[in-house]
């Protein structure tokens, strides 16, 4: 029994080093993705908004586009009793490696 849960804990901490190391590679490829993706637009799309290859196939599109978003802050400033009626509480699990 003992030697069973020397062997999870183990395994446990192989886990969490598995993790850590994972979150740090994806971390880095992210920044590789950054740079690769600031090198397209400043040598290839330039003003471009789609750039195509010969044959005229879309290989890269960089768009701008309008959203529209709510300012709840601002709305549960001015108007707190109708923004409490519509709050929902919800229980919220994360997960977090030290």
């Amino acid at each position: 029994m003992l030697n069973r849960k020397i062997e999870e804990v183990i395994s446990l901490e192989e886990l969490l080093s598995q993790y850590k190391s994972n979150r740090g590679i994806i971390k880095s490829l992210e920044e590789k993705n950054d740079y690769i993706k600031k090198q397209i637009l400043h040598h290839y799309m330039q003003d471009m908004d789609d750039l195509k290859d010969n044959e005229g196939r879309s290989l890269v599109t960089y768009k701008s586009s309008i959203r529209m978003s709510f300012q709840s802050k601002l709305f549960e400033k001015d108007h707190k009793d109708l923004y409490n009626q519509y709050l929902d509480v919800i229980e919220v699990k994360t997960f977090l490696v030290k």
